[in-house]
């Protein structure tokens, strides 16, 4: 079981498969919808923090399930494949106005250098994976106030001072995109296994945005990002670099469906993007 602070009055409870909110006020517990314990100001991500993985700590995007807490390591230059990257707890900042805004340290090695010198600390916005603040250091704690933080360097404590400031995401014309992904390779057998069935979903998304490529489970599932809604049925995505055959960094995406070929050997997957007609 794990707890955590909600806010004013609101403790979170989670268990195995839920998670409860206890009014401190009147006693009452209510289900929520929420993944994990460790719910965001605005309550639209949850995290976990978890040693099991790899990356520490999980972080999930209430709204769409997309898991990023990769993603936000990747902003700061630390990578979930490693070994040998050791993180503070991340926790939500409570600043108002932060609605959503994460801050987490990683430091290589458990100890770190001497000094904190291989320590990276930042506050990072999970909707958009900007990085809004970083410095050098391990943070210790959130002052009491929400308004600074307490930071490690060397040998001293100091504060930081937190600017919180967001940019609230203007939500323009949306598109309807579907995502379809069909696995391909594999062992050589005879005869030769059936086809695994192509997979489908629909994401409704707007400038900013972020779409999933279902292709590999990870800690990362924001993979194009919606760069320009350009009319109603067509956008322009931005594609990771090396990720798929082709080698192209944007796409355009209409009526008429374009296939990436993921860039592996023996086997992967080939996914299919195109913008689906709203009625």
């Amino acid at each position: 079981m794990t707890m955590e602070w909600g806010g004013r009055d609101t403790l979170y409870l989670g268990y195995p498969g839920r998670v409860d909110a206890l009014d401190s006020r009147t006693g009452k517990v209510a289900p929520t919808s929420h993944h994990w314990a460790a719910v965001s100001p605005d309550a639209e991500y949850s995290l976990l923090r978890d040693e099991v993985q790899s990356s520490g700590f999980r972080c999930i995007e209430e709204t769409t399930g997309l898991q990023v807490s990769g993603c936000l390591l990747q902003g700061i230059g630390f990578h979930v494949s490693s070994t040998d990257n050791y993180l503070s707890e991340p926790f939500w900042i409570r600043t108002p106005g932060a609605e959503h805004l994460l801050c987490v340290s990683a430091c290589q090695g458990y100890w770190g250098t001497a000094g904190q010198t291989s320590c990276r600390s930042a506050i990072l916005n999970p909707r958009t994976l900007e990085v809004v603040q970083s410095f050098s250091g391990k943070v210790v704690a959130q002052a009491n106030d929400g308004r600074s933080l307490v930071v490690l360097r060397g040998d001293s404590l100091s504060f930081l001072d937190v600017n919180p400031t967001e940019k609230r995401p203007k939500h323009g014309p949306a598109v309807s995109v579907k995502v379809e992904v069909q696995e391909w390779g594999g062992e050589p057998y005879y005869p030769p296994p059936p086809s695994p069935p192509k997979r489908t979903w629909t994401y409704e998304v707007s400038e900013g945005d972020w779409l999933p490529s279902h292709t590999y489970e990870g800690s990362c599932d924001k993979v194009f990002q919606v760069k320009q809604v350009l009319g109603r049925d067509s956008v322009l995505v931005s594609v990771p670099a090396k990720a798929f055959t082709d080698g192209r960094t944007t796409a355009i995406i209409t009526r008429t469906p374009i296939t990436l070929r993921t860039a592996s050997m023996d086997a992967g997957y080939d996914v299919s993007l195109s913008v689906v007609p709203r009625e």
